[in-house]
């Protein structure tokens, strides 16, 4: 068979598909329900117990806990709350509607939903259509998934799923949300479906998502169990015996003198006294002693950053004022990654909110669909840190300005460029005043139809459309 050598220098066998028997015991262990998915996605009893054991670890356990409460609140939490912005007023009473629903109710809903998916890897949301076009989202334990059909020409996105039926009832199919595709069809280009499965941490080609805690589940055990190790060894420390010796007695004298101590045992501020033949001392458990801050300090170091978080941002580990400021700008990217996910997953909510509103015929086909969702700050701070900046940056476009370099419109752009950026919402003036020329620009929408076409916008514009 062929071998291949490895970059340290390991050979290894690798078998041609063309050597193996077909219908041999040799690829039984390459077998593959459809149940599974992909090669790439978990068995499917240990695609069920990671998102159980997280649980515990989020329910029991102090760090599984923290962790995830965490990732929950620099994502989502803030005071300001989720914002959306509809360019069209009709289309913005809609998807009010819908995310102030009182059975949706996504305001007190999202930020547990986020939890979860952390929690779990992955988050299941059947929807209902009613009259009008009004949706009302449900949710499904992903647990209780027993069958995931892949989309055969896009590796990773479900087509299909199947979950457990109550007892006595048959399981259930759920079709995935996707945009309708048959020309013949009434909703063609428009999202159409029975409930939205959306996975975090999976290979590109999985199916299924995978839990935060997932990778670092022994680690959290084996940290608590150091912990509990540890403070058994303190209280084994504070114990001790009386050990008594009496010079020249007995047996039956040592037997009679304990059945007396039983009796009245010595109690704290109590008084005993003896002769020379008679000799009291404490004794404790030999137990080693040794100071494990060091052990401890290293293994929540592997957790923390195996979770995206520095240690040294925690202060578990020390380090200069430089370093640290280096370890916050990794830890606002760790976070600002998985904000846009959450903005994604609203953002597709949103899209089939407005399409099934428009199949509904509540809104027009030819409605302008655009949106933006805006998430909370990741932390108020980096406002305070950019400050400075921002002073020495206006400072020199206004020198620019003088100088006679760049007019007020170009500065304008080159500043609405650098807002966005460091994520502030900046007026769409721009837009509004070029909405006369001749320069255009596609706009996203929700519709699935042809793109409109508004007016062009600085290049790397981010702000609202």
């Amino acid at each position: 068979m062929p071998r291949l050598t490895t970059a340290n220098r390991r050979e290894i066998e690798v078998r041609e598909a063309s050597v193996i028997p077909v219908g041999s015991d040799r690829d039984e262990s390459q077998f593959r329900s459809t149940a599974q998915g992909t090669r790439q996605d978990l068995p499917p009893f240990d695609q069920e117990m990671q998102a159980r054991i997280s649980r515990f670890n989020y329910t029991k356990n102090l760090i599984g806990h923290r962790l995830l409460e965490l990732m929950r609140d620099y994502v989502i939490g803030g005071d300001v709350g989720v914002r959306i912005l509809a360019r069209n007023q009709q289309v913005q009473e809609v998807l009010d509607e819908h995310w102030n629903d009182p059975f949706n109710d996504w305001p007190r809903r999202l930020p547990q939903d986020v939890l979860d998916m952390s929690q779990d890897g992955e988050l299941l949301v059947p929807v209902q259509v009613g009259e009008g076009g009004h949706v009302i989202a449900g949710k499904i334990d992903p647990t209780i998934i027993k069958k995931v059909v892949p989309e055969p020409f896009y590796a990773g996105r479900v087509k299909s799923l199947v979950v457990k039926g109550p007892v006595g009832r048959k399981d259930t199919e759920l079709k995935i949300i996707a945009l309708d595709r048959d020309k013949k069809s009434s909703t063609f280009r428009r999202r159409v479906g029975d409930a939205f499965f959306w996975g975090i941490n999976k290979p590109s080609s999985a199916s299924r998502g995978i839990s935060d805690l997932f990778a670092l589940q022994d680690f959290i055990d084996q940290l608590d169990r150091f912990i509990y190790a540890r403070a058994r060894n303190a209280e084994l420390r504070n114990l001790f015996v009386w050990d008594v010796t009496l010079k020249g007695a007995t047996e039956p004298q040592v037997k009679h003198f304990l059945d007396d101590l039983q009796l009245n045992p010595p109690t704290s501020g109590s008084t005993r006294a003896h002769n020379d033949q008679v000799a009291w001392s404490s004794v404790r458990p030999q137990i080693e002693a040794a100071d494990a801050s060091r052990e401890m300090e290293m293994m929540m170091s592997y957790i923390l950053f195996g979770f995206g978080i520095p240690p040294t941002a925690t202060g578990i580990v020390s380090t200069g004022r430089t370093a640290l400021s280096e370890q916050i700008d990794m830890l606002y990217k760790t976070f600002s990654s998985r904000a846009r996910e959450v903005r994604n997953i609203v953002v597709d909510l949103l899209s089939f909110v407005i399409d099934q509103a428009i199949i509904g015929g509540r809104l027009a086909a030819d409605v302008d669909t655009g949106f933006r969702v805006v998430l909370p700050r990741i932390a108020l701070r980096d406002i305070q840190r950019t400050g400075g900046a921002l002073a020495r940056v206006g400072e020199f476009f206004s020198n620019m300005e003088k100088l006679g370099i760049y007019d007020k419109p170009a500065i304008k752009q080159m500043m609405d460029i650098f807002l966005a950026a460091l994520g502030f919402d900046v007026p769409d003036a721009q837009r509004v005043e070029q909405k006369d020329s001749g320069d255009e620009d596609v706009a996203p929408g929700g519709d699935g139809k042809e793109p409109q076409v508004l007016p062009r916008r600085p290049v790397g514009f981010r702000g609202r459309r």
